[in-house]
């Protein structure tokens, strides 16, 4: 995998310090390790915020990144200058309402989120700016392992860890199927299939620098974890992956199945019968503990469907309410609850979407921003190696911005944010 050549003058003052090569080793593989552990890894609240390691590590290293920065002055590429740029002046922006914003603790909270976010974007900038890619990837690709290992398991064992995720689903149903998905370190099914997408689309790029027998087995399993998380947006997400990766290794897989086509079958067949005895156990203890499941399952995607609709609804009202400047930061919970929207969401107050989080609480120009700043990135990966997966991170990007309840709150959507860094310098050293 490739790395990125530290300048010279890292040799003295302030650089020595900020990228010093056994400093910035370990700390990517902290920073990979945390992602991996999700947001209940050393939770520790202070002031209402809750600071669990992965946040702990991106705050360290954003604030070497930003000690470097004092100091280079410079980012990677003109792209990479354009998202910081975009960020502070949505921070900026985020705070510009401060005086009319009625539930000042949501606001709080959401500016809160924005700084991580800036933090985790810069974070990752800083360790491949000290050419630790390698490390990142590799600590990655553990985590990775480790997650694959968990999510077979709870399927096998329907034991997951605490989740409040879980537990405020179970007031629709005793039997809710969220209970019997696998959630990795994440304890929410659809985080870890927005997880597990992250890492399809980083192994898909850099498939070259993975042994094949590793990027054939985690991603057939990955992908097997990716559908029982019932994540139908993932599972879109990981559909265009998955026709990326066969369409830009088509010559190799036509190669494999002619020596190894025994070999080949042999594994599918294996995970289809893991997936049925999975199935058939989920479905056995079901139908044991309630008769009723399957029928409370589909009120309940019925119900999530149609809310989330109504979410769409209260989005463009409160864009057009604030003329399109935006209601302000996190105040589209207290928009929805306040009855100031005419849809009726059925209890759900999240907008379960980061084009309409985005759009109703900061406003048409923050979001004409960012969809301009990934559109710019098709724009200039035109013509490198890299072009055909700018348009399959896209795409996944538009899909993937739908599958949490709160984008912005989330550290894997600030992570899917940064992953074109991955590739930017991947390129940039490939050119030098």
């Amino acid at each position: 995998m490739a790395t990125t050549s530290i300048p010279q003058e890292a040799s003295t003052g302030l650089l020595r310090i900020t990228r010093h090569g056994r400093i910035t080793s370990v700390l990517a593989w902290l920073l990979a390790l945390s992602f991996a552990g999700g947001s209940d890894l050393l939770p520790v609240n202070i002031g209402g915020a809750t600071f669990y390691l992965f946040r702990w590590a991106v705050l360290l290293i954003a604030f070497l990144g930003i000690l470097d920065l004092l100091s280079v002055r410079a980012f990677a590429s003109s792209w990479i200058t354009a998202l910081f740029t975009v960020m502070a002046f949505w921070l900026l922006w985020a705070l510009i309402p401060i005086a009319t914003i009625t539930d000042y603790h949501a606001w709080q909270k959401d500016v809160f989120f924005l700084f991580m976010g800036a933090c985790t974007l810069l974070s990752i900038h800083h360790l491949l700016a000290c050419g630790r890619s390698k490390e990142l990837l590799h600590g990655s690709m553990a985590g990775l392992a480790v997650n694959l290992i968990l999510g077979i398991v709870q399927m096998l064992t329907s034991i997951q860890p605490q989740s409040s995720h879980a537990n405020d689903l179970i007031q629709y149903s005793s039997e809710h199927f969220v209970r019997l998905s696998p959630v990795g370190m994440f304890g929410n099914p659809n985080h870890f299939a927005f997880y597990l997408c992250i890492h399809l689309l980083l192994m898909v790029y850099f498939r070259r620098s993975i042994r094949r027998e590793f990027f054939i087995g985690v991603f057939a399993v990955a992908s097997l974890l990716l559908f029982m998380t019932s994540s139908k947006i993932a599972f879109i997400a990981w559909v265009v992956i998955t026709i990326y990766a066969l369409l830009s290794e088509r010559n190799q897989l036509s190669l494999l199945w002619s020596r190894y086509r025994i070999a080949i079958a042999g594994g599918l067949l294996l995970l289809m019968a893991l997936y049925s005895s999975i199935e058939w156990k989920n479905t056995r203890e079901l139908a044991l503990a309630h008769e009723r499941e399957m029928g409370a399952a589909k009120a309940i995607k019925a119900q999530s469907s149609a809310s989330r609709m109504a979410m769409f609804v209260c989005g463009t009202e409160a864009v057009k309410s604030s003329s399109g400047l935006g209601i302000g930061a996190g105040q589209f919970a207290s928009f929805v609850s306040d009855g100031k929207c005419s849809a009726e969401a059925g209890g759900m107050t999240n907008a379960h979407s980061g084009v309409i989080e985005i759009g109703a609480q900061y406003g048409v120009l923050i979001l004409t921003l960012i969809a301009l700043l990934y559109g710019y990135l098709i724009l200039i990966l035109y013509g490198t190696s890299a072009a055909p997966w700018s348009w399959c991170y896209t795409i996944a990007l538009a899909l993937l911005q739908m599958a949490n309840s709160s984008f912005l709150a989330s550290p894997v959507s600030w992570v899917m944010l940064a992953l074109p860094m991955f590739v930017l310098f991947d390129q940039k050293q490939k050119a030098s």
